[in-house]
């Protein structure tokens, strides 16, 4: 277990030039200590680096969650105590129930895949939308998977689809 002063020398490791960690604001939560940054006391604001409102220390693994500026750190805390801890997860559909409601969702998610071709000795990945027809398709098999999907800036999405009714579904960390 990982306790407060482990932390605290882990997420000085993470901070960013510019930044220093806001000792007044960390906070304890279910799974790791938050650890919000704010600008160094005599920093220039044009300076302080944008996009990153702290970081969230695991702790059992003292894995480091560096958390964007999309919503506020509190926000982003309640999510990691719901699981959303990665940067890269595998969605499971495991059963639809209101398939139209299911597509609107998934659309939401703004998911991709990564089509491979192969010219001048290079394996080329290109990333491209998953459209609602093939959206539409995938489901016809369950489990349905999408693999290495970024969801930092849709956990709202998430969270609105796990109280709702319309498909059931988990979000595990991608290992692959």
């Amino acid at each position: 277990m990982i306790d407060k002063n482990q932390a605290l020398r882990i997420a000085g490791g993470q901070t960013p030039d510019g930044l220093m960690i806001d000792r007044d604001r960390v906070k304890e939560l279910e799974s790791g200590w938050l650890f919000p940054y704010r600008g160094l006391p005599d920093a220039d604001p044009l300076d302080i680096p944008a996009g990153s409102n702290g970081c969230i220390i695991n702790k059992s693994t003292g894995a480091v969650k560096t958390l964007g500026s999309r919503r506020t750190p509190e926000t982003d805390a309640k999510f990691y105590d719901l699981g959303y801890q990665f940067d890269l997860y595998d969605l499971v559909i495991t059963s639809v129930n209101e398939r139209s409601a299911t597509l609107d969702f998934l659309e939401q998610l703004r998911l991709s895949d990564v089509d491979l071709s192969y010219s001048a000795g290079v394996v080329w990945r290109v990333p491209r939308s998953i459209a609602r027809a093939e959206l539409n398709e995938r489901l016809s098999k369950l489990p349905c998977i999408f693999g290495a999907a970024r969801l930092y800036f849709v956990y709202e999405v998430l969270a609105q689809a796990e109280r709702e009714t319309y498909c059931e579904f988990r979000v595990l960390k991608c290992t692959g």
